[in-house]
């Protein structure tokens, strides 16, 4: 019985063996073949995104003071929180590591499908969720995060997995369920004592209720954490980051008193030591506390424990004379503070919390309006990535856009100068002080936006589409004052623009219905035809290219590829040919039974052999012809009288030259000799028998119309034809001679 059972315990125990064995294997093999390169390369990703240089605190915290504003309407409809944009990993970033995130996944999905019984499943569900995270793929992230919640909800990466669940909900705006989640994450970080995640998700609910401007729920997290912990370095870690929160959302006052504590209640490490005097220095002197902030800042510039971090101790004592200042104290000058500003330049290099003070100041300058030094400033301050680096760029960039746009005004803002403009450089001058208005607006300067916008519409060209834009944009910053004037704006705009993009968001803010604007179609159509008359070629081929482009099916579509066509062929001062050849292509590709199709054959070939240099046989030349065949218009009171083809037409009739087709001619040449000469039939049977012969020679190929040895036997009629029509009536013209292609629309008359 003894033997059996020493039998069975050794069984048991070389079986346990070889299980280990195995597993150690399993483990070792998906350590070394697949888990160490995912997770080098996720280091690697890091890195590029300066992601572990954030997590490494070996240099005092640079804290930026946050001006709070009231959210407007654009702060909530943004897609992401600016709290959150920290964490965006935007496509500059991802380009280089996207070959890495990639393989990441590869790599983990082999391990979850070949190493299932390894201790790295948990693991790699965590780098699989990082790799979503940083590709911007947040459902994705959370069905990993929260696979390994399930799986191993008390596990080594349960804590980090809750904080990347809740930064996912959070860059989505899904904030009720995002507050759940880092009330797991700080429940599941005290557990495990991972007070690094827990600092994180602490800043997180800070500031989530800053967004929401509630103050008093942006500390709570850190009040109780000051109560559960029971180490005093801990309390001092909480108290320093609650500090700091009211430093930078402006609470000076009693941010000065929280740093003030950090010490006197707590037991911080040097670090926190130094971080906590620094910047209670600075909240004395922003408070005008001038002489206590200069003991402080002497004191810890003279103490060998902070000799490291001496730079930063210098920017303060220089901020503080930049405090005193403008604070108008006698006991500095100005000279000390430039000698100062010297010194920092060549010593202070790499030192973050000197960017942030040349922001500062260059703040400082654009508030006193002193925009060129104000851009110099911004432009030192932008040197390196920082805190403030977007927003030193933003206002660098900002202010030579609005130096280079203004000295383009400086002749139209001269009350001496009297110069007439052409309508071309009005509309350029109008969009120059558009931007002008938009860099303001942003700058919020709404004072000097409003002037610019309305500037910009005194400029414009009514004509001009894009005079919309302008209107729109005054009419949204008239509308907080002058509400009524707003929305007779957008009335206006809705009127005389209903088919542009302010027009369309008009209407929808005004409650018109669609039925607003009668005819799209015809609207552009007759838009492109007012723009051609004016001579804005480039904006009525828009028009007309519109038309084509977005609704093919409409009867308009090839009269719209004629018009621009002919633009480029006839119009335009430079004509431009390949133009002319890509509409009117299009137009026999799209619409090749159209009769404006049929009717560019021959100018279509006569263009192309042009092009190429090619030979143009006599079929397809028309110099000869061209006088003979052009229509002559006169105008009398109250009629229309076109000579040739012998059309004469009072206005009254309901005769719309706009509406002219090929053909149309013939057929209201044949109604004129109706009216005059009743059913006489020699006179309609010869005009019947040129249209004919118009119609088949716009229907022939172009190789049988090459064969015609000479164009004008086409028009030719017998001559006793010719003397009767003579005879019938002497008032009408010869009408053989017909025009070999019509001109597009034009309210002129003009064909």
């Amino acid at each position: 019985m003894n033997k059996n059972r020493i039998i069975s315990i050794g069984l048991v125990g070389i079986l346990s063996l070889i299980m280990v064995g195995c597993k150690s294997w399993t483990n070792f093999t998906t350590y070394f073949n697949t888990y160490y390169n995912a997770e080098k390369l996720i280091e690697e990703s890091e890195d590029e995104f300066q992601y572990l240089a954030a997590k490494k605190r070996i240099k005092p915290r640079v804290l930026v003071h946050k001006e709070r504003k009231a959210k407007t309407k654009e702060d909530f409809e943004r897609k992401i929180p600016d709290f959150m944009v920290e964490f965006i990993i935007t496509k500059d970033q991802f380009q280089p590591v996207k070959v890495k995130l990639d393989s990441v996944l590869i790599k983990g999905s082999k391990i979850l499908a070949l190493k299932r019984e390894s201790d790295y499943v948990e693991k790699t569900l965590y780098l699989m969720a990082q790799s979503y995270f940083y590709r911007s793929e947040w459902l994705p992230c959370q069905v990993k995060c929260g696979e390994l919640i399930d799986i191993y909800p008390g596990g080594e990466k349960s804590p980090d997995a809750h904080l990347l669940f809740s930064k996912a909900l959070l860059i989505q705006k899904k904030f009720h369920y995002g507050k759940l989640m880092l009330s797991r994450t700080v429940d599941i970080a005290w557990q495990l004592e991972r007070y690094d995640i827990l600092a994180e998700a602490f800043r997180l609910q800070a500031a989530l209720a800053i967004y929401e401007d509630d103050e008093k729920a942006a500390l709570r997290p850190y009040l109780q954490a000051i109560t559960q912990s029971g180490s005093g370095k801990l309390k001092a870690r909480w108290q320093l980051d609650m500090a700091s929160i009211l430093y930078e959302i402006g609470n000076f006052k009693d941010a000065e008193i929280a740093f003030y504590d950090v010490n006197e209640k707590y037991d911080p490490d040097y670090l926190g030591m130094y971080e906590a005097q620094l910047y209670r220095a600075d909240c004395l002197s922003r408070l005008g506390r001038f002489e206590e902030a200069e003991i402080i800042l002497e004191d810890i510039y003279e103490d060998g424990k902070f000799e490291e971090w001496r730079d930063y101790t210098f920017t303060m004592k220089m901020n503080l004379i930049r405090y005193k200042l403008l604070a108008n104290d006698s006991s500095v000058k100005m000279s000390d503070l430039m000698t100062a500003e010297e010194y920092s330049d060549t010593a202070n290099t790499g030192n973050r919390l000197a960017l942030v003070y040349l922001h500062e100041r260059g703040m400082d300058f654009y508030e006193q309006n002193d925009y060129k030094n104000a851009q110099s400033y911004f432009s030192k301050a932008r040197k390196a990535r920082s805190d403030i680096y977007k927003s030193a760029t933003k206002m660098y960039r900002n202010l030579a856009e609005l130096s280079n746009k203004r000295r383009s005004l400086q002749r139209y803002m001269n009350p001496d100068s009297v110069e007439l403009r052409r309508k071309g450089e009005n509309h350029e001058l109008a969009k120059n002080a558009y931007k002008i208005a938009r860099i303001h607006s942003e700058l919020e300067n709404q004072d000097s936006a409003t002037f610019y916008y309305k500037m910009a519409i005194d400029l414009a060209d009514t004509l001009n589409p894009q005079t919309a834009k302008f209107i729109y944009a005054y009419s949204r910053q008239k509308r907080e004052d002058e509400p009524m004037a707003a929305d007779s704006l957008l009335e206006q705009i809705a009127e005389k623009y209903p088919n542009t993009e302010a027009g369309v968001e008009s209407r929808k803010f005004l409650g018109f219905t669609e039925a607003f604007v009668v005819d799209t179609v015809a609207e552009l159509y007759k838009s492109g035809i007012d723009l051609k008359k004016f001579n804005e070629f480039a904006y009525a081929v828009r028009q007309f290219d519109d038309i084509a482009s977005n609704y093919p099916k409409n009867e308009y579509a090839p009269r719209a590829l004629y018009a621009a066509g002919w633009i480029f062929e006839k119009e335009i001062s430079m004509r431009n040919v390949d133009s002319a050849i890509h509409y009117y292509d299009r137009l026999t590709s799209k619409y090749p039974k159209s009769e404006y199709a049929k009717d560019i054959m021959m100018s279509l070939a006569y263009l192309k052999k042009a092009k190429f240099g090619e030979e143009v046989p006599d079929s397809l030349r028309f110099d000869k012809l061209a006088k003979s065949m052009k229509p002559i218009i006169k105008k009398r009171a109250g009629e229309r009288v076109i000579v040739d083809p012998g059309i004469r037409v009072k206005e009254d009739e309901g005769f719309d030259l706009m509406n002219l087709s090929p053909g149309s001619l013939f057929d209201a040449s044949k109604k004129f000799l109706q009216d005059q000469f009743g059913q006489a039939t020699k006179p309609l049977d010869e005009l019947d028998s040129l249209k004919n012969k118009f119609d088949s020679l716009k229907t022939m190929d172009i190789d049988d119309l090459k064969e015609m040895a000479d164009p004008k036997k086409f028009f030719k009629l017998d001559s006793a034809s010719q003397k009767k029509s003579s005879k019938d009536s002497s008032s009408v013209q010869d009408s053989t001679k017909s025009k070999n292609k019509i001109a597009p629309d034009s309210t002129s008359g003009k064909k």
